[in-house]
């Protein structure tokens, strides 16, 4: 049976991916020199911020929803891994928005097992 325990260490987990690529791409809107790429960054940090807190309340509410708990864990489990692959490859400048595209479906990924526990 899956505890609270695990279900908070994968949300901090997803947190952390989302906060280290929220700053990244903070760092990266201030080296871009046109106003559209800079908006582009923009609205992609609004929508990493946005997954940043459903991912913290939905991880609440699972917790609060024992008996689904061991499938919602292996959905996030595998959602946040490819969080991580995704915001590992934001680090090239010229892929940042579609890498981060990636990052935003796979949060999405994880939230919807969160939603589903």
């Amino acid at each position: 049976m899956v505890t609270v325990i695990e279900i908070e260490q994968i949300k901090e987990q997803g947190l952390a991916i989302l906060d280290g690529q929220i700053m990244d791409a903070i760092g990266h809107q201030n080296t871009v020199g046109s106003r559209p790429a800079q908006q582009e960054i923009e609205d992609q940090v609004h929508n990493l911020m946005q997954r940043r807190a459903d991912l913290f309340r939905w991880a609440a509410r699972a917790a609060e929803n024992s008996p689904q708990l061991d499938e919602a864990l292996r959905r996030l489990q595998s959602a946040t891994a490819e969080m991580d692959e995704a915001a590992g490859r934001m680090k090239a400048s010229s892929g940042f928005p579609i890498n981060a595209t990636a990052l935003l479906g796979a949060a999405d990924k994880a939230l919807a097992a969160l939603r589903q526990a």
